[in-house]
């Protein structure tokens, strides 16, 4: 579990990002997730944990991102999200991939028959 930080911020153009897995928040607590944005000084704020994608703007623009997931989403279609970075300007847009894992399982049995 120590082999990623915490906590990880980086820049690419002119946005600032920060990486968490899930600290000590509940994820689904966005007014939390923004304050912790505004603590790290970042434009947007990509968490994980929750495999069910939020892509939600709050207080002074600040992104909160969470992709969801590809392979095991939970109560949601596997997805991934695309972030559009142009300058300053940033934009994203939840990329449904497939069926629900559940269809996914299901046609797998179908299939081995």
């Amino acid at each position: 579990k120590k082999l990623l930080p915490e906590r990880i911020v980086f820049n690419v153009e002119d946005i600032c990002i920060g990486v968490i897995h899930r600290g000590q928040l509940n994820m689904l607590d966005t007014i939390g997730l923004g304050y912790l944005a505004r603590e790290m000084e970042v434009d947007v704020l990509i968490f994980g944990h929750l495999h069910t994608p939020i892509l939600e703007s709050i207080y002074d623009n600040i992104l909160l991102v969470c992709p969801g997931s590809p392979t095991k989403p939970r109560m949601s279609l596997p997805c991934a999200i695309e972030l559009i970075i142009d300058g300053k300007d940033i934009s994203g847009k939840i990329i449904t991939l497939g069926k629900s894992y559940c269809e996914y399982i299901k046609s797998l049995s179908e299939n081995s028959d």
